[in-house]
């Protein structure tokens, strides 16, 4: 079914800029496959910081933006 399995990918490094703290800007990627199996941007995520507590508020953003959970996730966090 449509967003049964999600993809989060977190890169770094793909920002050059960095923010008035000096940190680095990284970009977070939830896809997914849509019913014809074309790969989909379903959400997009830039934070300052990779620690588990920022992960877990990201989790619980996009699973209200999309009104449930996947039944997997696959990500390399």
């Amino acid at each position: 079914m449509y967003g049964d399995s999600v993809s989060f990918d977190l890169t770094f490094n793909l920002v050059k800029d960095h923010h008035d703290s000096g940190r680095k800007w990284k970009l977070g990627c939830f896809l997914g496959l849509s019913a014809s199996k074309h790969i989909l941007p379903f959400a997009l995520v830039a934070t300052l910081f990779d620690s588990k507590e920022v992960f877990v508020r990201i989790f619980k953003t996009f699973f209200t933006a999309v009104n449930g959970q996947p039944k997997v996730i696959i990500t390399d966090e």
